[in-house]
């Protein structure tokens, strides 16, 4: 039997689509093994975001061909789609596809051919690419289900690399959204994720026009589900009628990712983002007020082009004054391409070190805090296909995203539990359950 391991990089959409690659070279006979075990076919799911995701790319293709010299060796997703012959004169690269060819499983297999040097198989997005619903109905190795509902992105920031990689916004239609839900919570999935590349935007491009607080209360209505989880979604993008689903539907998760990115109204302007600190300040409070124990998280990005030690200090005197429960922190680093790579003052490397780890520690501290909230109280979780520290554990993770060690047999996996928190620690947040619910 063939074996295939893959290897991810990046966001929930990354990790969605290769779920599906997955189960398609699964489906077709393919043993699954864990990256780098030794397999005859390597497939990297490559990021682009940052210098430093594109740099994690590269090294996860050089260790495949390291493990297997002879095996076929894919290269797709973002970091292909944009610089695709960066990773196609790698020796020992047989196929380099973009986001769109990653879609086409049949003529895939077809191009699956050990060569001298690699494939290229990039389309650069058209105006109004068309979206077709990539349908899955089993996660291999992952407990919780995702849905694509959007792809793409308008916002066109200054630092962002995304729209060339990923094209416009665009989305799936309602009905196709609910027809999945339907069938995946039918197939015994107990947490369902809807996922995309600008989840906000979700809609703008159908006519009529739908908005995702429609899809929210459709998927909790109609579907039968009743844990439905968010990915990230702009400050600006929460509408009055997005506010109104938090609290008064009960299966959505209290956990919602608003990305910040800087506390300074000056370089959010520069960075071409589309709100102010007082409004994403207005935000935050907004959710907590119609959902007080959920957890909200934020990315924020240090060093930007013209960022003096006033801009970072508002920053981090925003965040430190939010009660929010983790940071993301990243550094600029130029993205070709990107009108940002071009702008002056760029920030020096030993300063933008300084600043993350200042915003790391604040970001460690405000997620003990936010756990330590919860000690000797009782949270429903979902117990995961995931191994916790020591034998015997696993993991469980409750609706506002806290991941809790518990003792647990594997029979319990996939059920929903009740579990008592007792203790953070360095390693996470331990705990034992008080019930099982279903």
């Amino acid at each position: 039997m063939l074996r295939a391991s893959f290897f991810t990089l990046g966001c929930k959409l990354n990790q969605f689509e290769t779920a599906y690659l997955a189960h398609f070279f699964e489906s077709k006979g393919y043993q699954l093994v864990t990256f780098p075990s030794e397999a005859e076919l390597y497939l990297i799911n490559t990021c682009t975001v940052t210098g430093k995701s594109e740099h994690h790319s590269r090294n996860a293709v050089r260790k495949a061909i390291r493990a297997n010299p002879e095996a076929i060796v894919v290269v797709t997703g973002c970091a292909a789609q944009v610089n695709p012959e960066s990773f196609a004169v790698i020796p020992g690269v047989d196929l380099v596809l973009g986001n769109i060819e990653k879609n086409r499983m049949p003529l895939l297999l077809e191009l699956l051919r050990k060569g001298e040097r690699a494939t290229v198989h990039v389309t650069e997005w058209g105006s109004k690419p068309f979206l077709s619903p990539m349908v899955i109905n089993r996660f291999v190795d992952y407990t919780r289900a995702f849905i694509k509902i959007q792809e793409g992105c308008d916002a066109r920031c200054t630092y962002c690399i995304v729209p060339k990689a990923r094209g416009p916004a665009r989305s799936i239609g309602l009905e196709e959204v609910l027809n999945q839900v339907r069938d995946l919570w039918g197939a015994g999935y107990r947490e369902i994720v809807l996922t995309g590349i600008h989840l906000g935007q979700y809609g703008k491009d159908m006519h009529p026009r739908r908005h995702l607080h429609e899809l929210l209360k459709g998927v909790l209505k109609d579907t039968g589900s009743n844990r439905l989880r968010l990915s990230s979604i702009e400050s600006n993008e929460f509408t009055p009628r997005l506010l109104e689903c938090i609290g008064a539907l009960p299966g959505l998760c209290p956990h919602f990712h608003v990305p910040l990115q800087s506390g300074s109204e000056k370089i959010l302007r520069q960075m071409g983002r589309r709100y102010t600190p007082e409004g994403y300040r207005d935000v935050i409070h907004g959710i907590l007020a119609r959902s007080p124990d959920a957890a909200i998280g934020a990315d924020v990005m240090v060093g930007f082009p013209g960022e003096d030690e006033a801009d970072f200090e508002k920053t981090f005197k925003l965040v430190a004054g939010l009660p929010l429960a983790y940071l993301h922190v990243f550094s600029y680093s130029p993205r070709p391409g990107t009108p940002a790579a071009g702008f002056r003052d760029q920030v020096d490397a030993l300063v933008k070190k300084a600043r993350s780890r200042r915003l790391r520690e604040l970001g460690q501290r405000m997620k003990d805090a936010f756990r330590s909230r919860f000690i000797g109280m009782d949270l429903d979780a979902l117990v995961l296909n995931q191994s916790g520290p020591g034998e015997g554990y696993r993991v469980a993770l409750t609706g506002n995203y806290i991941p809790v060690f518990i003792q647990a047999e594997e029979a319990l996996v996939n059920h929903m539990i009740r579990v008592r928190l007792i203790r953070v620690t360095k390693e996470g947040t331990w705990g034992r359950p008080t019930s099982v619910l279903n």
